[in-house]
């Protein structure tokens, strides 16, 4: 039997906290789910990477918001069916004591995930201006500095000297 990987014991653990809090045995959980005993064993247990409507149903019966075990259950089913390796690697970030990873690849991906938001709006705010201003300039009909010049009716003082 080989060991879970690295992203499923994590999911495994919140797994288990969250059965912690619910205060049922397998048995309690099998009762309350469509899940059995033994297939709760292996989800806990990291042997199996669980259904998505497992890790749904344990969050509702521990009343924990399922955004944060959802992601693990994510990036654990990529791993499992392959999509993770056709990612170029990325150098290991150090994992801390609850099983997180650092604060600098934590920073590395705020970094460029702000760098991505910076250049969106600024691409947006150059569209914008040159949308906006082919929309108000008059129109020259063509000759250069045609609306820059007064219009042939307008006479004014001539000073001939």
């Amino acid at each position: 039997m080989t060991a879970p990987s690295p992203e499923r014991g994590r999911l495994a653990a919140v797994l288990r906290e969250l059965k912690g809090r619910t205060g049922l045995s397998l048995a309690g959980l099998a009762a309350k789910t469509a899940f059995s005993k033994s297939s709760w064993d292996r989800y806990l247990n990291g042997r199996t990477l669980p259904p998505r409507d497992a890790v749904q149903e344990l969050c509702r019966l521990a009343g924990e918001p399922e955004g944060r075990c959802l992601a693990l259950w994510e990036i654990a089913e990529s791993e499992g069916s392959g999509r993770a390796a056709a990612q170029p690697p990325e150098e290991a970030a150090p994992v801390e004591d609850d099983g997180r990873q650092g604060s600098a690849d934590q920073s590395s991906v705020h970094r460029r995930a702000t760098l991505a938001a910076v250049l969106a709006s600024v691409s947006a705010v150059v569209v914008g201006g040159v949308a906006a201003a082919a929309l108000l300039l008059p129109d020259r009909g063509g000759e250069p500095g045609a609306s820059l010049s007064p219009p042939p009716s307008v006479t004014g003082p001539r000073c001939r000297g």
